[in-house]
């Protein structure tokens, strides 16, 4: 089997779309009917990391765009250079117009005037080819600059440009936003901006996404919050048993590889089901050359697996406090007490009932009991053994 052949089978690294994506085809499904179908509001897809919120999210747009019944428009936060207000909205304005396919030549005018050009922008806003959503967005960025208009005003334009589009060519819009949290560091308010101006549309839909879940149950759950019962929650878990050894035995069979039900079921035990991890593991498995998945060959994929990563685990420590990164090392070790771990590491216990609060907040751990907590993300549990580990 040639490496190009591999890699359909075990996707690290990247999203799992089209016949690679595995085990979410329901909730693929409802989120189509829902809004695409149904045209209902939106959703919050939210869930720890690497659980595959955007694979389920790249998939759902193309599922949208290959069927023709409506208008993605995905946006990864997160991908967002440099990472400031203006910046957002223009990124935001563009991908809606050039998800619904203008002319090649407007679209370079667009980004030219974007930029600053003070010709493409006075011929745009001439030219009778250009829709009145795209000079209203023009007109008011124009106004940013001049101070004669807010950032409020260019919230309403950036994010109505969809409903406009969709309006205009008689269709719908489904707007799609990864690592969606990061919006409200951009300016405060802006995710009760986005509120009073979604609850309007008629042929748009949004959807947002997340990995920080305390935060995002925050928009919804709450009768304070500004998404409360405006749109519906969607929280993505592990793969069950089932799921998740179904999708090994199908990769391992068609790999050529020999298995047993225990090897399987101890896979899904390592992984905790969580579909990122489920690849990774298969990949290095399969770069041990064996031809038996035996539990041997299974714990040395995972101490090759745990090697490759350092760098990602070291990363994932590395955007917390000292103080939080010492808390999480002592639960990643199992010492889920509070007041042990306030033992152990030498601090007040308000300090670390603060530090713990904040993980949970970062859906770093999860309270296990009061007074106890546990990490959620298996695999950089087993890392911190390893590494910190007696």
């Amino acid at each position: 089997m040639s490496t190009g052949e591999w890699m359909i089978l075990f996707k690290v690294g990247g999203p799992v779309v089209g016949k690679d994506f595995y085990g979410r085809e329901e909730t693929l499904e409802t989120l189509y009917k829902d809004l695409v179908e149904q045209g209902k509001l939106g959703y919050v897809v939210y869930g720890p990391r690497r659980i595959g919120k955007t694979s389920l999210l790249e998939e759902f747009s193309n599922t949208v765009e290959k069927r023709g019944s409506a208008t993605p428009v995905y946006f990864d936060v997160s991908s967002l250079h440099p990472f400031e207000i203006e910046s957002f909205h223009d990124h935001l304005f563009l991908k809606c117009v050039e998800a619904f396919k203008p002319k090649r030549e407007i679209r370079a005018r667009l980004a030219e005037a974007l930029k600053g050009s003070g010709d493409a922008l006075a011929s745009l806003l001439r030219s009778a080819e250009v829709s009145v959503g795209i000079k209203d967005y023009l007109q008011v960025k124009i106004g940013v600059k001049e101070k004669k208009a807010s950032l409020q005003d260019l919230i309403k334009k950036s994010f109505g440009i969809a409903e406009s589009l969709a309006k205009e060519t008689d269709s719908r819009a489904i707007l799609i936003f990864d690592e969606f949290q990061m919006v409200e560091d951009l300016e405060k308010n802006t995710i009760w901006a986005i509120r009073s101006i979604a609850q309007d549309w008629k042929n748009t839909s949004i959807i947002v996404c997340g990995s920080e879940v305390s935060l995002l149950e925050q928009m919804i759950l709450p009768k304070t919050a500004p998404f409360f019962q405006l749109l519906k929650p969607c929280q993505l878990g592990p793969f069950d048993e089932a799921t998740a050894i179904g999708m090994m035995q199908e990769k391992f069979t068609k790999a050529g590889l020999s298995f047993g039900k225990d090897e399987l079921k101890e896979i899904f035990n390592i992984t905790g089901g969580y579909p990122y991890y489920l690849q990774w593991l298969g990949d290095k498995i399969y770069d041990s050359e064996e031809k038996k998945v035996s539990k041997m060959v299974i714990e040395g994929a995972l101490k090759a697996m745990l090697a490759e990563g350092d760098a990602i685990f070291r990363s994932s420590l590395e955007r917390l406090s000292a103080g939080e990164k010492d808390v999480l090392i002592e639960i990643g070790l199992e010492t889920e007490q509070l007041s042990e771990i306030a033992k152990k590491t030498e601090k007040p216990m308000p300090n670390i009932a603060k530090m713990v609060e904040r993980l949970t907040e970062k859906s770093y751990v999860r309270k296990k009991a009061p007074g106890r907590y546990a990490m959620i993300d298996p695999m950089l549990k087993k890392w911190i053994a390893m590494v910190y580990g007696i």
